[in-house]
């Protein structure tokens, strides 16, 4: 599957995302949604990889209020 070639999230990333997904009971739609955002968050940034900067942006759009990204 090519999300699983190029939509890799670094270590950081991905305990960002299990952290999220615990907090917000979300689904396995949701996770590879997220992964493609923060591809494209990604590529316009110029980075080659999905950072945790990457993935608290593409947090940040989806929960606005919420300040999640500010724990780690």
């Amino acid at each position: 599957m090519l999300l699983e070639k190029y939509c890799v999230p670094s270590a950081a990333g991905k305990k960002i995302l299990k952290a999220a997904f615990e907090k917000w009971h979300l689904s396995a739609r949701s996770y590879h949604r997220m992964l493609k955002l923060a591809r494209t968050a990604a590529d316009l940034d110029g980075s080659a990889d999905i950072t945790e900067k990457h993935i608290l942006e593409i947090l940040n759009y989806r929960f606005p209020g919420d300040l999640f990204g500010d724990r780690f």
